[in-house]
């Protein structure tokens, strides 16, 4: 398991990240009433429906407080950022470690996304309505990317201090040859 983490890691983490967002624009997020939203529908509460008038409305911020969920910006922020620390690591722990945490971060907020939507949205009825299943497994797949993650940094933390002639990237001090 070690060598796969070690090799294949920061390709798991960078999946993770895009299908993220992937999954996001599935339908399937959010349920209120008979109708189903997307996450990025949800978050930035802009559904755009068409009235019986022939006026274009905004659904989502019709019905709340006409604010944008910010915890939701903050998740979509965290695994973009986590996603772009893993693209650019060079064989450091310290990119390795600070978006396996990011990611962390991110799935705690997705798997309390019910919590967070209540909160959002105001809405006495989320015992039937509510989150569905997409934000569990984003959250899901999120945590166990930033756990295997933050264990590949801290093993490559633990190599470069261990083993100290190992050529590796200092973000701190030029190496020099």
């Amino acid at each position: 398991m070690r060598q796969f983490v070690m090799k294949y890691g920061k390709w798991v983490g960078i999946a993770v990240a895009v299908i993220t967002f992937g999954l996001l624009a599935i339908p399937h997020f959010l349920r209120l009433g008979n109708a189903y939203y997307s996450g990025y529908e949800m978050i930035f509460r802009a559904k755009l429906m068409i009235d019986h008038n022939g006026d274009i409305f905004n659904y989502l911020a019709n019905n709340g407080n006409y604010s944008v969920c910010v915890i939701g910006i903050i998740a979509l922020v965290f695994t973009l950022l986590s996603g772009l620390s893993f693209l650019f690591d060079k064989n450091s722990s310290a990119l390795d470690i600070i978006g396996g945490i990011m990611l962390l971060i991110s799935s705690v907020i997705f798997l309390a996304m019910q919590g967070w939507a209540v909160i959002c949205y105001k809405d006495p009825e989320f015992a039937t309505n509510g989150i569905l299943e997409i934000a569990y497994i984003i959250g899901a797949l999120q945590l166990v990317a930033g756990a295997l993650m933050t264990y590949k940094g801290f093993a490559l933390l633990k190599e470069e201090k261990n083993n100290p002639k190992t050529v590796g990237y200092s973000y701190l001090k030029k190496n020099s040859k």
